[in-house]
């Protein structure tokens, strides 16, 4: 940050893990560090964090407010007990509960944050899903800090892929049509365009990294096993070293212009016959 911060007008954080509030000191100690610089650098600066919410309690939204990082994505997996079923404590208690206090404590305080809640729907949770989303139009909607994405769970491979199951395309467009129509007071889902929606995603960017506890440089935050996806490594001096083809790959949609390369470049990922030769280049703002 400190080799970076002349050259960029805004820095904006994503927390994701894991769960980032167990390592909550280092997110305060990073964010501490990373908003000073930007103030005495004249950097706009902000952040959100990816979390279950269980640890995200009134003490940590005003900490975490005073460090400008105030978004926050939650997941949800439907009511008590159908998301209990999958996100369990290590005791195998379950978490719901404590995450919904959190949340209503967050809807009762003054402060200026935004709150996604991301609605999972599987074949498992079909009935639940539907009641949650009353209950959040009740509780939560009327306030426009609280939003909702609905999404289906995928199946994207690895050891557990054989216990995951996934909603039919039929069975998904119903289900997201009836939750939809919950969540908003009856009203139908807009209709799709057949027109292309011109998605970028943000591993499509350049000036968009994921930087790995490790060190390891990486551009996507899905396929983070595949070895196309570490295109790099942050040194111990701060420098940034990078693989100059993997890059190109990733950004290709650029170059293309093809809506699926700029909406998804890990889809179809050009496999190149060598990768493995690591080159120092200057990072684009």
């Amino acid at each position: 940050m400190t080799n970076r911060i002349e050259g960029i007008k805004y820095l904006n954080f994503q927390w994701f893990g894991g769960e980032p509030l167990a390592a909550k000191h280092i997110v305060y100690e990073i964010s501490s560090f990373a908003k000073k610089l930007c103030l005495d650098h004249g950097v706009g600066f902000g952040g959100a964090l990816t979390t279950n919410g269980y640890l995200l309690d009134m003490e940590v939204v005003e900490k975490l407010f005073g460090l400008d990082q105030k978004g926050y994505q939650i997941s949800l997996d439907g009511m008590g007990p159908a998301h209990n079923s999958t996100r369990r404590l290590a005791s195998g208690d379950g978490t719901f509960d404590r995450i919904w206090t959190n949340l209503k404590a967050l809807r009762n305080c003054p402060l200026d944050v935004s709150v996604l809640l991301r609605v999972h729907l599987m074949p498992e949770n079909v009935q639940s899903v539907k009641e949650l989303a009353a209950m959040l139009r009740g509780e939560l909607l009327h306030d426009k800090r609280f939003s909702v994405l609905l999404k289906p769970i995928e199946n994207l491979g690895g050891p557990n892929s054989a216990s995951i199951s996934s909603l039919k395309t039929a069975e998904r467009t119903v289900l997201l049509n009836e939750v939809h129509s919950l969540l908003n007071d009856g009203r139908p889902a807009v209709p799709s365009s057949n027109e292309a929606i011109k998605v970028v995603c943000y591993a499509s960017r350049p000036n968009s990294f994921v930087i790995r506890a490790d060190g390891r440089v990486q551009k996507c935050t899905v396929a983070l096993s595949d070895e196309h996806n570490t295109v790099g490594k942050l040194m111990e001096d701060g420098s940034i070293r990078l693989n100059r083809e993997l890059m190109g790959q990733w950004m290709r949609g650029y170059e293309t212009g093809d809506p699926g390369d700029l909406r998804c470049p890990a889809e179809h990922f050009p496999r190149p016959a060598k990768h493995d030769k690591v080159i120092p280049i200057v990072l684009i703002s």
